[in-house]
């Protein structure tokens, strides 16, 4: 497909058609990173960096698992 770079303030822009970003996983707001490539422009949706702190803050009482059993030991897990 093709697109045509436009002025937007003192850089360039371009629209992605629907079905690429849809494909690539790209919405409205989602965060890219952008690169060069030789004499390419890679862009790529960023990949959310998950903080463990931030994960463990989301555990409640309402939304935690109980234990899961496995069965007996049946190796060397007990040494």
């Amino acid at each position: 497909m093709e697109a045509k770079a436009i002025k937007v303030g003192n850089r360039l822009a371009f629209i992605v058609p629907e079905p690429i970003a849809e494909k690539c996983g790209i919405f409205e707001n989602t965060s890219v990173d952008i690169s060069l490539r030789d004499d390419e422009i890679v862009v790529r949706p960023q990949r959310k960096k998950y903080i463990l702190s931030e994960l463990l803050a989301e555990i409640t009482p309402d939304n935690i698992h109980k234990e899961v059993g496995s069965g007996e030991p049946v190796g060397q897990e007990m040494l």
